[in-house]
């Protein structure tokens, strides 16, 4: 079951907008030859795109599970952190600094954070949802 609230709007028009921007980077990169500086703002767009959409059904929904599920996919966003950096090195001419071992470190924490996100080791997620009513 869904419900609507204003704020799904914004949501909505949120990852509208940020799948626009991928695409456009996409076919950038395949029209001009990739860059790191066109790449991390496409993957940028598509991180925003996966957390505005994720939010919009977490509001939606109604039921327990589905919100949580929603609320774990938003942490996809983790990996925004690395690419504001590739993104700023690129953008100050610094591309040569973004060499395999330094795009490894920069991945590393964001893909770690995923998968304890979703294993929940010690329980450090929503283990025991209640449901309170409003």
């Amino acid at each position: 079951m869904w419900q609507y609230h204003p704020l799904l709007i914004i949501f909505a028009l949120g990852g509208i907008v940020s799948a626009a921007v991928t695409l456009y980077c996409w076919q950038y990169m395949q029209r001009y030859g990739s860059s790191y500086l066109v790449g991390g703002l496409g993957l940028i767009g598509f991180n925003n795109a996966i957390w505005c959409f994720a939010a919009t059904l977490k509001t939606a929904s109604e039921s327990l599970q589905a919100s949580l599920l929603f609320y774990k996919v938003e942490f996809f966003v983790a990996l925004n952190p690395a690419l504001g950096v590739v993104v700023a090195l690129a953008y100050a001419g610094k591309e040569r600094w973004l060499s395999r071992p330094v795009l490894g470190v920069l991945l590393a924490p964001s893909a770690v954070f995923m998968l304890l996100i979703f294993a929940n080791p010690g329980d450090v997620m929503i283990v025991e949802p209640k449901l309170v009513p409003a």
